[in-house]
């Protein structure tokens, strides 16, 4: 039991602190500079080895490749997680739900476009062309994410939260 002289003081007092506790891991913080361009690497990596460079008919030609593509997705989620979650605290986006469905579906849709480059040039050719366009798309939308989380704009790119 407190012995405060002036309880409701000391309730004002929580809750001022409890409100700056929560402003500040609200508080939106911006990825650094390298972060996009190497996710959208570690994404096409990915993308190039597992699907242009993995030979299903011959797994030894295929296995440099599956194992680049596997080591580059690996990565992307350890990077994923150490610079998004780095605060500690990852809340639901504030974007509304365009916003957060247009960031998600044009990263996936240029990816999907660079897969018909496959038609006259094969599954390889897709998939570097989809891997490169992909990875330039996420790239792109997570540095524009990043720039609105500095702004603290609400309609900016990719919540990767």
């Amino acid at each position: 039991m407190s012995q405060a002289q002036n309880p409701a003081a000391d309730a004002a007092a929580a809750l001022r602190t409890a409100e700056r506790a929560r402003a500040a891991a609200a508080r939106p913080r911006s990825a650094p500079g390298w972060f996009p361009p190497l996710q959208g690497a570690l994404f096409a990596g990915f993308t190039i080895g597992i699907f242009g460079f993995s030979a299903p008919d011959d797994p030894a030609d295929g296995l440099w490749g599956s194992v680049g593509g596997c080591l580059a997705a690996v990565a992307f989620l350890v990077l994923h997680l150490l610079v998004v979650r780095r605060s500690g605290v990852v809340l639901w986006p504030e974007q509304d739900r365009r916003a957060r469905l247009k960031a998600q579906l044009v990263p996936l849709a240029v990816f999907a476009a660079g897969w018909l480059a496959a038609l006259p040039g094969g599954r390889a050719v897709g998939a570097v062309v989809s891997g490169l366009l992909g990875g330039v798309a996420l790239a792109v939308m997570t540095a524009r994410y990043g720039a609105g989380a500095v702004r603290g704009g609400r309609g900016e790119g990719v919540s990767g939260e």
